[in-house]
């Protein structure tokens, strides 16, 4: 129940929404590696939270 509150809330994110398209293309053309694309993701979304990265 917590993991799909979590999730379904990174994944509303306006943000989140805005980039996830660009970095899914990026790693399928190999132009980013998987774990810089889910850090950049992480890290856009904690700074749309006010968070400190």
């Amino acid at each position: 129940m917590i993991k799909e509150y979590i999730e379904t809330r990174f994944f509303a994110d306006p943000i989140v929404k805005e980039k996830l398209p660009m970095l899914e293309n990026s790693v399928i053309s190999g132009a980013k590696p998987v774990p810089a694309a889910v850090r950049e993701l992480i890290e856009a979304y904690e700074r749309s939270l006010g968070g400190e990265v």
